[in-house]
């Protein structure tokens, strides 16, 4: 590696609302940088910034050459290498993701994350010409957050690097997939994801399962049922987690009194609120915002 590798020494975990998904490295190599045989546990996405990136599978022999622009990514537990050059910089990722799990939980766009299950379910690997000037901005300014690590660098880390792995996923091959994402899953589980979508964009007021079984005519036992089956909690359970992120968000972006942010995210009183912070994050509210805080202090 090169004096001006940059290498991520904890790893990015994207909010809630984000899910599963989680960075756990990223390099800069530049020059005559080359890799020894070698494999991760997660996928590893390499993308060309400069000159030819040749990329080799040990176990078939394969050899890839990326142009600038162009980008890789790697199945978890391929060996591969690259090739030394005389120029050349490239960027590399390596990020995990319960993509089942995640997709179940209707965390992410279904399309993106079942797109690179397949995409790499036959083949150690894919190739794709990426969104050109975006994915090559996005690269830069992951590259001059972590150089100047200024206040709130992890957040901004965290979304700059979730929005390129959605552009590369976003510009897979088409003919890789047979457009049925969706179809795949049963009427039951889009339902749920119904569910879960009503109830996040309407947690602020006071929400029951009553009124949310009747919104989409069904009984709340039907609802209890789906929401079982496919997210493994209670109503309560779910609704209560919105809350609570979402009073995390509040407490550490804004200056509201935490009376305020009880109300704002659908509680009836402060002490539910305290409750909550004191069952999940064993903290209150304010130590909760005092401890965050303190992280992206130099």
């Amino acid at each position: 590696m090169s004096d001006n590798d940059y290498y991520l020494p904890f790893t990015l975990r994207m909010p809630t609302r984000y899910g599963e998904f989680e960075v756990l490295h990223f390099e800069f190599f530049e020059g005559h940088d080359f890799e020894f045989p070698h494999r991760h546990s997660c996928y590893e996405i390499y993308y060309a910034l400069y000159g030819q990136v040749s990329v080799v599978f040990e176990s078939s022999q394969v050899q890839v050459d990326l142009q600038p622009q162009e980008c890789l990514i790697i199945a978890p537990n391929v060996f591969h290498q690259v090739l030394p050059h005389k120029e050349h910089h490239y960027f590399t990722m390596g990020f995990s993701s319960n993509i089942k799990h995640a997709v179940k939980r209707g965390y992410y766009d279904n399309a993106l994350f079942v797109r690179l299950e397949q995409a790499v379910s036959s083949e150690s690997h894919q190739r794709i010409i990426s969104d050109q000037y975006r994915c090559q901005t996005i690269i830069e300014q992951i590259k001059l957050e972590f150089t100047h690590k200024a206040w709130a660098y992890k957040l901004v880390l965290g979304n700059l690097c979730s929005n390129l792995l959605f552009l590369i996923l976003r510009n897979m091959p088409s003919e890789l997939f047979s457009g049925k994402d969706m179809e795949q899953y049963p009427d039951d589980y889009n339902l749920a994801l119904l569910i879960t979508k009503y109830m996040s964009a309407n947690y602020g007021r006071a929400l029951s399962i009553d009124d949310t079984a009747a919104h989409f005519h069904l009984s709340p036992r039907h609802v209890t049922r789906l929401l079982a089956e496919y997210y493994g909690q209670t109503f309560n359970d779910i609704l209560n987690s919105y809350r609570l992120n979402q009073a995390k968000e509040l407490l550490t972006t804004t200056d509201s009194s935490i009376e305020n942010i009880a109300f704002a995210v659908g509680f009836s009183s402060v002490r539910s609120l305290y409750n909550l912070f004191a069952k999940y994050e064993h903290c209150s509210p304010a130590e909760y915002k005092k401890r965050e805080t303190n992280k992206f202090i130099p």
